[in-house]
């Protein structure tokens, strides 16, 4: 564990002042639930009324503007260090022991030494405690897609942190996790690169059978398993039962199937460059399936298959070993090499200007915008990755005031039908 240093006291101290105490909050069915930001030295407790999820950041000691990466767990209930303090797992059909690999600890410490900001967080079942209370697996309590919109929600509060490029935010998913980042990448135009480790191609009915079967060692039940998943998927299995060796609800797992049926087609179809990162001794995915059948199937340039010699699930030599300095080796580099230097020059048509007339630029509170034509225009306001941050409509000659407090030091696009131009808030 690194010595805390004034820097990680200062950037916790400015995440308390912009962000509060709370960082961002969410609503869902039963909880509110916030982000509680401390360095990584440091996590939160549970409040009265509202559930926090501790998480921590790790930021490189030197220079600004890091690329970010946010770590997505396995399907465990872990917390930000992906450890799980107790023997139960909410495994998918393999009944192994308690996870104690502190793997995210070992790659945020690990990029943070290599210029990249991590950003890792408590997953949901466990601040909840779905560990010692499998009810909670209750889909009016939690589902697959809640975890999919905690990685939304962190995106955005990354986005907002100190000394993030923004133009550079990564997202790293294990296992269960790799097939949700590809999907929120899928989903999202900030995102500039997915790193799926370990996770599955095929739907997790097949996984769970086969876990069943070839991990647990048991053909009979693994049987049982896939006629009560045929029966889910047609409709005829009674929502109020738990399937065989599961204390997750037919409601999850018609969710989770559902998220996991289109695996491939998310894979295909994704701008997003990507890492499909496997190890040749993973019990939990294979590789000889998984990676097998992204080589079969994907075919875009932006992909990057990558397969680890004797290798595990965690990504070590064996379960619950350290992590490979091989693989925390290609993370840094692939990242380092995938990233994008966003300039206005890398977007097109900046030199059509004559319509718009801005000022002051650069300006720190106030913009005014002005149209020097009659007639009614509605404009956008873009940051450098595209996203599109204000709308409004221009009225003849008058001058639109637009307040950019909010927004952070940098360059903007103001976009309208016959123009665009730049400005930056100082």
């Amino acid at each position: 564990m690194k010595k805390i240093s004034f820097k990680y006291l200062l950037l916790a101290l400015i995440n308390i002042l912009f962000f509060g105490r709370n960082g961002f909050t969410q609503g869902y069915s039963t909880v509110i639930d916030s982000f509680y930001v401390q360095t990584p030295e440091y996590s939160s407790s549970l409040g009265l009324d509202s559930l926090f999820f501790p998480c921590a950041i790790t930021t490189p000691e030197n220079g600004l503007d890091f690329p970010v990466v946010i770590l997505v767990h396995g399907t465990s209930a872990l917390d930000y260090d992906a450890n799980s303090t107790k023997d139960y797992l909410d495994s998918v059909g393999a009944s192994y022991r308690k996870a104690e690999t502190a793997m995210f600890y070992e790659i945020a410490d690990s990029l943070s030494r290599n210029g990249i900001m991590v950003l890792r967080y408590d997953k949901r079942s466990f601040t909840l405690n779905c560990i010692e209370k499998p009810p909670c697996w209750s889909v009016d309590t939690i589902s697959p897609y809640d975890y999919i919109k905690d990685i939304h929600y962190a995106v955005d509060f990354a986005k907002n942190l100190p000394s993030v490029d923004t133009c550079n935010i990564f997202l790293a998913g294990h296992s269960q996790g790799g097939s949700f980042v590809s999907q929120v990448g899928y989903d999202r135009s900030d995102i500039r690169g997915v790193l799926n480790m370990a996770g599955t191609a095929q739907p997790i009915d097949s996984v769970a059978i086969y876990q069943e079967e070839f991990i647990n060692g048991n053909p009979t039940n693994a049987e049982t398993l896939r006629h009560q998943f045929d029966s889910l998927r047609m409709g005829l299995w009674p929502m109020s039962d738990t399937l065989s060796n599961s204390h997750f609800s037919p409601r999850f797992w018609l969710d989770w199937i559902s998220h996991t049926d289109s695996a491939v087609f998310v894979q295909k179809n994704s701008d997003k460059p990507t890492a499909l990162m496997y190890g040749t001794a993973d019990r939990f995915v294979p590789s000889n399936t998984h990676y097998q059948i992204w080589l079969d199937s994907i075919t875009r340039p932006d992909v990057t298959y990558q397969l680890f010699t004797d290798i595990d699930h965690s990504f070590g030599t064996e379960y619950d070993s350290t992590m490979s300095p091989q693989v925390l080796s290609f993370m840094a580099n692939w990242i380092h090499s995938t990233k994008t230097n966003c300039s206005p020059s890398d977007l097109p048509e900046l030199e059509d200007i004559s319509d718009l007339t801005i000022y002051p630029n650069p300006a720190s509170n106030v913009i005014n915008i002005k149209l020097n034509k009659s007639g009614r225009n509605e404009f956008q306001v873009l940051d450098l990755m595209g996203s599109i941050i204000h709308k409004g409509e221009l009225k003849g000659k008058e001058s639109y005031k637009l307040n950019i407090n909010s927004l952070k030091k940098g360059v903007y696009i103001i976009r309208m039908a016959s123009s665009v131009i730049k400005f930056v808030k100082e």
